[in-house]
């Protein structure tokens, strides 16, 4: 019986951790962002990593990146909104907030 609550314990530790890892993550490629659009709770991170050969920003819907080759940039967002490259134009995905 001891085990069993052990286990029990150790699943009610690790929940919160395991829930924090499934962050959304977008793909900011060479003029387009991967994918469109994507769907997220309010208040949850989206985590932007850059993986082309061109240099992309984040903007809109409260977002404001440097302009970056590579790297990465997180952001929650609260509100449902487009999100764009100020560079690229229509370079454009919808975050959509639940």
């Amino acid at each position: 019986m001891s085990k069993i609550v052990s286990l029990s314990a150790c699943i009610a530790l690790l929940a919160p951790a395991a829930l924090s890892q499934g962050a959304a993550t977008v793909s900011v490629k060479d003029n387009f962002f991967s994918p469109k659009s994507i769907t997220v709770s309010k208040g949850e991170k989206v985590k932007f990593v850059w993986r082309g050969r061109n240099s992309h920003n984040v903007r809109g819907n409260g977002a404001s990146s440097a302009l970056m080759r590579s790297g990465s940039y997180s952001k929650s967002f609260r509100k449902s909104g487009i999100v764009f490259c100020s560079v690229h134009d229509g370079m454009t995905m919808k975050v959509r907030v639940k």
